[in-house]
């Protein structure tokens, strides 16, 4: 205890020179983000991308803007992704390329995001800035042990090249002198292979984190992998703590596993979890009771995960809950700072620039954005990213510290993502047309709601269909394509959808009236694919029926 204590100190102190910089920065907010945009050109020339678009060193916003439009993988990167692959230097910055790690694009199929050592820098200097700042706020969090999973486990197979492919370990998102801390700061956690069941990855971690008594701090990326946690500690008690006062996990692991977890029986450590459970009615405060210094759950909270992060909330109700900012594969946007609501954005680590939703007027930059309006995010990064249309939308809830305060609002292009699956609703479509084939689309309505239940499930509903058979065979293959869906399913967090049928006659019409039935003004109605009110599916539910496959 004291000794992680110590080591959680020195890193906090390591970290104030980040938070120092980042407070100064706040208070010219444009202005840093002007200097930032000189420096990240100046990583970019000479390069191939670079001569491509004119770009200069000493470019000023305006003329940044006007050398280059808003970019997206497809048409701007693709092609230039594929020489860095193979070798090639230079191609879209000057710094070299040391690994490239696969996300998901608008297609559903997974793209390459170029990694240098600055982007993974930009990355380290937003943890040590969240990280100072919460060592701050909440001291208590830092007494003892953190878990944390920031990346999720995705394997899939690429052609063969010179630049290697894949996410390196999380400890990489911590400076080198945090990383030398964890090994007495930081939960060990278990190591698995990309096709690891489920069962194996939520029963191991959990055995692992119950070996744990110290634990203060658990960081995980979506709310819906600690109530996985959660919830296989409550149902299988009995089998993890026979594991833990043995030492021996074989049976907790299914036929052909090797998972690499690193733990010590203790019969003492049994004994008490046993009598801390015992005390218990129901599942309300489990994690508080198991781990009685854990002072704070660190997850995503917005958007698609709200509602996963309330249950949290519920369960724990002592324990402090802190919603993430915006990280993605692709750099950083934003993160928590302070004790209000929402998050800052990273202005040191990622220029931005905002699309407003409405489609109209210029993209705007950081001190040009207004209060309750919402925007697509651009970014452009030390990694070779620029003027990127990320596709995340962030809502301004606030302004505090000459900053706007952020929450993520959603996903442009339909992009459905309650656990982090991140499932653009054209893979649904797209595997729906194929197998209704001649049929008329035009005349048969069809939704498809997320629901976030634990496991999460995609209902899809389709008007007049009579036979399933293959349907979800044919959408789970191509969901199955993407390589974060493949790994919420291997973690147990979403399970494969269902088939429902509404009557033939129901249209379009039908859904805007029964919208209009439950308080949606018509006017209001978007033509959405997708739909999340929880009355509306529920109404959706009794007048369809359920399709065996």
């Amino acid at each position: 205890m004291i000794t992680c204590r110590l080591a959680n100190s020195v890193w906090k102190h390591s970290a104030r020179g980040d938070w120092r910089s980042y407070m100064a920065a706040a208070h010219t907010a444009q202005h840093s983000q002007e200097v930032l945009l000189k420096s990240i050109l100046d990583g970019a020339c000479p390069s191939s991308f670079a001569k491509k678009f004119g770009l200069a060193k000493n470019m000023s916003v305006t003329e940044f803007q006007e050398s280059l439009p808003v970019t997206n993988y497809r048409d701007h990167y693709a092609e230039f992704v594929k020489r860095i692959h193979q070798g090639e230097s230079q191609v879209l910055l000057r710094q070299p390329v040391h690994r490239l790690v696969p996300t998901t694009g608008s297609s559903g199929k997974a793209k390459l995001i170029p990694y240098t050592k600055a982007l993974k820098k930009s990355f380290q200097r937003v943890v040590n800035t969240w990280i100072y700042d919460l060592h701050c706020q909440n001291p208590l969090a830092f007494r003892g042990k953190s878990y944390w999973s920031v990346t999720p486990v995705v394997q899939q197979t690429f052609e063969d090249g010179v630049v290697p492919i894949g996410f390196e370990s999380d400890e990489e998102y911590l400076s080198p002198l945090a990383r030398m801390l964890s090994r007495t700061a930081i939960v060990d956690a278990p190591s698995f292979s990309g096709n690891e069941q489920a069962t194996t990855v939520i029963r191991l971690t959990a055995l692992k984190l119950l070996s744990e008594p110290n634990l203060s701090l658990i960081s995980v990326w979506s709310p819906t992998l600690l109530l996985n946690i959660l919830n296989v500690i409550w149902h299988d008690q009995e089998n993890l703590l026979r594991a833990l006062s043995s030492g021996e996990d074989h049976f907790l692991k299914e036929v052909n596993s090797n998972p690499r977890v690193r733990y010590k029986k203790n019969p003492k450590r049994t004994r008490e979890i046993e009598k801390s459970m015992d005390s218990l009615r129901s599942r309300e405060s489990l994690a508080k009771v198991i781990w009685p210094q854990l002072s704070l759950i660190s997850c995503w909270g917005d958007a698609g995960s709200k509602s996963y992060c309330e249950q949290i909330k519920q369960l724990e109700p002592d324990i402090p809950v802190q919603a993430k900012g915006l990280l993605s594969t692709e750099g950083c946007v934003s993160f928590p700072l302070g004790t209000a609501a929402g998050h800052v954005p990273a202005i040191e680590s990622t220029f931005l620039e905002f699309i407003p939703e409405s489609a109209t007027g210029e993209v705007r930059l950081l001190d040009q954005l207004e209060l309750d309006h919402v925007y697509e995010v651009v970014m452009t990064t030390y990694g070779g990213l620029y003027r990127y249309a990320t596709g995340d939308q962030i809502k301004v809830i606030g302004f505090s510290r000459g900053l706007p305060r952020f929450e993520f609002f959603g996903r442009t292009n339909q992009v459905i993502d309650l656990v982090g699956e991140k499932v653009p609703l054209q893979s649904i479509e797209q595997a729906a047309a194929k197998f209704l084939k001649s049929e008329t689309e035009t005349n048969r309505f069809w939704v498809v709601a997320p629901v976030a239940l634990t496991p999460a499930i995609f209902r899809i509903y389709i008007s007049g269909l009579t036979d399933a058979r293959g349907l979800r065979e044919s959408i789970l293959a191509r969901l199955r394509e993407n390589p974060h869906y493949v790994n919420a399913e291997s973690l147990g967090q979403i399970v494969a959808p269902e088939i429902r049928s509404l009557p033939a006659s129901f249209t379009i019409q039908s859904f805007h009236s029964l919208k209009s039935e439950l308080g949606n003004q018509l006017g209001a109605v978007k033509e959405s694919r997708v739909e999340y009110s929880p009355q509306v599916v529920a109404r959706l539910n009794q007048l369809s029926k359920l399709l065996e496959n």
